[in-house]
């Protein structure tokens, strides 16, 4: 027996809930309301709209470390990050949901938010400024 036949021979002890959507964001700035809006710190923020939106969300506060340089002979960057999951049904949330993390990326003054989905990954950029 497989793994497939396996799940299916369990199919009514399983649910289903989608796809896996994981994204980092700095711990310093999750409950900084300089970073937020109206009053709010990234973490409401966030806490609001994957709720609003996906229901349910695992965020995991740990000593997860990213690492990233702009080229091989740039200065190496180092922070401390929050690990947020989401899992996803279909694509209806998806466009709503880089739209989101790219305004949050604009608002936490991030040059980037690392994004993975299934087995892809993604820089979600900063949402470009309105023009004056």
């Amino acid at each position: 027996m497989d793994f497939l036949d396996l799940l299916l021979s369990h199919s009514r002890s399983l649910v289903y809930v989608g796809e896996v959507g994981v994204f980092y964001v700095p711990i310093l700035k999750l409950d900084d309301k300089n970073f937020g809006t109206d009053g709010q710190t990234p973490r409401e923020l966030f806490e609001a709209f994957l709720i609003d939106h996906f229901n349910a969300y695992t965020l995991e506060v740990s000593d997860t470390q990213g690492f990233w340089r702009q080229h091989r002979r740039s200065k190496i960057f180092r922070d401390k990050n929050a690990r947020y999951e989401v899992s996803f049904r279909g694509q209806e949330n998806l466009s709503d949901f880089v739209q989101f993390l790219s305004r949050m990326c604009q608002m936490m003054r991030e040059e980037a938010i690392y994004l993975t989905m299934g087995q892809k990954s993604w820089l979600v950029l900063p949402q470009p400024a309105l023009p004056e």
